[in-house]
């Protein structure tokens, strides 16, 4: 995510920012002219902070109602992050009570305005003037930019923004700085000692902007704790744990959770595009939050709608699910609200019930604008618009990580299968089939059932172009190997189911019974679902997953040192039960006969990529290709063929295994079939604790271990209970113009997200480790472009119109 940091002189980063009011002479020479004038060159940071604060808190008067604090080693103590920023204005009403200015403050993140951030000299300043993209290759440098996109990303989780201002003194010199879900503008550098006046006018200016200008979200109103919103969300509360209205026990949890008073709790206004009215909710602590600054900047909450009852008075609501997001804005990318709309209307089972849905009026960023004012005649302009979006569905899941035994998973994603089917028939693919966006939910008999949520992604089949696409779609840890390998692949009906595949080994892998060393866990969730393998133009599926889609078979020999494949095992009765292993788990027919009809798949795809080059080769004598040996390799021919099995046969059976995967009825029949046959299955005791280790994964390439300038530039990692990678939509006009190839980097989603999200960087203990990692980490969902060549698709072809979905009786 490079090339997204825009350097402007002073005046245009003013009259972009800042441009209603103009600091006069006359008006001038009636406040402080002087405040830096004596400024004596800092000896050390801690310097800094104390003359800083005297200094602008002596201009009082330029910045009306605002007061600057010094909190370098005072962390927010509602934060899980212990950093805290070296100065910052705040309204006067919520700095802390010290006029010392030798004693230090507490940083508040809620209630932060402008970030003030203090450098002794140059050598940490984030923006490198000499550069094309004004991005530093210094390590000091790009410490100093991890640390203001800490700083930002925490003042834009814990408040409702729009963008985010900085000033940064480096030395005897300063920048300002804006930065928004898409990009960072800066000034160039100036001296605040010789252009005194320069640095007062902003803040002048800025005293005389609205609360939109300044940054704020209009639609959002923090609530007073002792307002009657905030008093009937806690009768709500306590008349759900007194048992006097019925909340399934989960949902209870999270509000609960929710109503924390040490966060802000705030009425949000949702417009409602269909009835062209707007509804408020209201909610408390996120119980969903993206890490990282670039991008949507997902936060997901448990909310009740602000109504009326009979006397005008406010009452609440019944508990809803509320998405708030920067979608990006692109005529292929639908509103997910428009999606499920249109599937639920045509009563497509197993996915979210649309309460209302909309964009909120005049909140679309302008950074694209105003780079393509700043940088007039490109060809290429790599910043996105993001138009703030606001969804509120009926259903309030939980984690698919919490199922109660491998038979509620099986069915879950059974439900999830035939979801996707029957979306498919309406002429829609989802195209981001995840653990992240599958999530439990009861039914009207009180069984769990799979919910397919995060439409987000999904595409008009019907209408949209079926060419090649210019990125990657999807989740990395979840996609197909072929996405994975091919940027630029149409996903295919193929790609989804195999994506179910790997949803189910990752949660089998992590709660039951197996073959696979509890130690070695993190190691194989690593090869499998988070390591790539670089190649001169970009990045491909890591080896474990191909070998095993490609082997029919996942291969255990690197961790127990002898050839054997992952097998589940039947939970003994008593852990000191002296038996063998009972190999005889529903899991291992299910999964093997999945990865049969993946290995014919790859195996007709390589048939086929193996005669295209032997076509393009049979010009050149010197590069002749020998299309029967390569047959033989592919579907068993050769020496070591069965010589009463004839090739053409061979190909035959095969073909008709990969003809399973070209539509969704055989995989939903095998997976219903499971569960529904009489066959026997582990009780609720088979469950273990995770096994993946906490620390997550392995090695250098830990994704928890990040920075927020990762969380920008797409290397973004996060730390919470559930987390997968997952990339930021790409925006498909933009990446169509980049010339060559290009690798986009991901973000990291939390599992545990129950409407699903992008996102960025960590929202933990991770965000002091302000330095790069030695080596990229493993991509998250991903989006890359390319316009290098590729081989076209050749994997069985499933038909592009869609057919009438046989519903499978799945009742128990």
């Amino acid at each position: 995510m490079c090339g997204k940091i825009a350097v402007v002189p002073f005046p245009t980063f003013m009259n972009s920012f800042a441009p209603d009011r103009r600091l006069s002479e006359k008006i001038f020479r009636q406040y402080p002219t002087e405040v830096f004038k004596d400024m004596p060159t800092p000896n050390n940071e801690k310097d800094m902070y104390r003359e800083v604060s005297k200094r602008l808190n002596a201009a009082e008067r330029l910045c009306r109602g605002l007061v600057v604090v010094s909190t370098p080693h005072k962390a927010d103590s509602t934060s899980s992050s212990k950093i805290a920023p070296d100065c910052g204005i705040y309204p006067n009403g919520h700095a802390s009570r010290i006029h010392d200015f030798n004693q230090y403050r507490t940083t508040d993140w809620s209630h932060l305005e402008i970030t003030i951030v203090c450098k002794r000299d140059f050598a940490e300043d984030p923006f490198d003037n000499t550069t094309a993209n004004a991005e530093s290759f210094a390590e000091a440098r790009k410490s100093a930019l991890g640390q203001i996109l800490s700083y930002a990303e925490l003042v834009l989780q814990n408040q409702h923004r729009k963008h985010h201002f900085m000033i940064m003194f480096l030395g005897t010199f300063a920048r300002l700085v804006c930065i928004d879900r898409a990009c960072i503008f800066a000034t160039r550098r100036f001296s605040y000692v010789e252009n005194e006046s320069w640095l007062m006018e902003f803040l002048w200016r800025y005293g005389k902007l609205t609360p939109g200008q300044r940054g704020f979200d209009p639609s959002a109103r923090r609530l007073h704790p002792e307002e009657s919103l905030a008093q009937l969300m806690r009768e709500k509360r306590d008349a759900a744990v007194d048992g006097k209205i019925a909340v399934q026990p989960h949902i209870l949890e999270a509000y609960k959770d929710s109503l924390d008073d040490k966060v802000p709790w705030w009425k949000l206004d949702v417009y409602d595009e269909d009835e062209d009215v707007t509804r408020s909710f209201v909610v408390g602590k996120p119980h969903f939050l993206a890490p990282g600054v670039r991008g949507r900047g997902t936060r997901c909450y448990i909310a009740q709608e602000v109504l009326k009852d009979d006397k005008g008075k406010p009452k609440l609501g019944d508990f809803v699910y509320l998405k708030d997001a920067w979608r990006v804005k692109h005529d292929e990318i639908e509103k997910e609200g428009t999606t499920l709309k249109f599937l639920n209307k045509n009563n497509v089972p197993y996915v979210p019930t649309v309460v209302c849905h909309g964009d909120l009026p005049d909140q679309l960023t302008d950074s694209r604008a105003k780079w393509m004012e700043y940088n007039p005649g490109q060809d290429y302009y790599p910043i996105k618009e993001h138009q703030h979006y606001r969804i509120v569905v009926k259903e309030i899941g939980k984690s698919l990580s919490r199922f109660k035994n491998s038979r509620e998973l099986v069915r879950a994603l059974a439900d999830v299968v035939e979801a996707h089917e029957a979306a498919y028939n309406c002429g829609i693919i989802h195209r981001d089939l995840s653990g992240g966006n599958i999530l439990l939910c009861t039914d009207s008999t009180g069984k769990w059932r799979g919910l397919l949520t995060d439409w987000e992604l999904a595409k008009n089949i019907l209408t949209t172009s079926h060419e090649r696409q210019p990125e990657r779609t999807g989740t990395w840890q979840f996609m197909s190997a072929n996405v994975q390998d091919d940027p630029g692949r149409v996903v295919v009906i193929a790609d989804e189911l195999e994506s179910i595949l790997h949803i189910l080994i990752f949660y089998t892998v992590r709660f039951c019974h197996h073959n696979l060393p509890d130690n070695d866990v993190g190691q194989f969730l690593y090869d499998y679902f988070d390591s790539r393998a670089p190649f001169s133009h970009g990045i491909r599926s890591g080896l474990a997953k191909r070998g095993a889609v490609e082997q029919g078979a996942i291969s255990l020999k690197t961790y127990k040192g002898f050839p054997t494949t992952l097998q589940f095992i039947w939970p003994k009765k008593t852990p000191n039960a002296n038996r063998e292993p009972n190999y005889h788990h529903p899991l291992n027919p299910i999964i093997s006969t999945l990865l049969a009809w993946f290995k014919a798949h790859y195996a007709l795809a390589a048939l086929a990529s193996t005669e295209r080059e032997a076509t393009d080769s049979s010009s050149d004598d010197d590069d002749d290709v020998d299309v029967g040996d390569e047959k033989d390799h592919a579907f068993g021919g050769g020496p070591h063929a069965d010589p009463d099995t004839p090739l053409e046969a061979n190909i035959e059976m095969i073909k008709k295994q990969a003809e399973k995967l070209t539509t969704h009825l055989e995989v939903r029949r095998l997976l219903v079939d499971a569960i529904q046959q009489g066959k026997p299955w582990p009780s609720d005791n088979e469950k273990t604790a995770d096994k993946r280790s906490k620390d997550g994964f392995v090695g250098d390439l830990d994704p928890e271990s990040g920075e927020s300038y990762d969380a920008f530039f797409g290397i973004n990692r996060g730390e919470a209970e559930e987390n997968e990678l997952e990339d930021d939509v790409e925006d498909e006009e933009e990446a169509m113009q980049r010339a060559g190839d290009q690798e986009t980097e991901g973000t990291l989603v939390e599992e545990d997200n129950p409407f699903a999200v992008d996102i960025g960087l960590l929202s933990g203990a991770a965000l002091p480790q302000y330095r790069m990692p030695r080596s990229p980490p493993p991509p998250s969902s991903m989006t890359s472009t390319s316009s290098r060549k590729r081989p076209h698709d050749d994997s069985p072809k499933e038909s592009t119109t869609p057919t009438k979905r046989s519903r499978l009786d799945d009742s128990e």
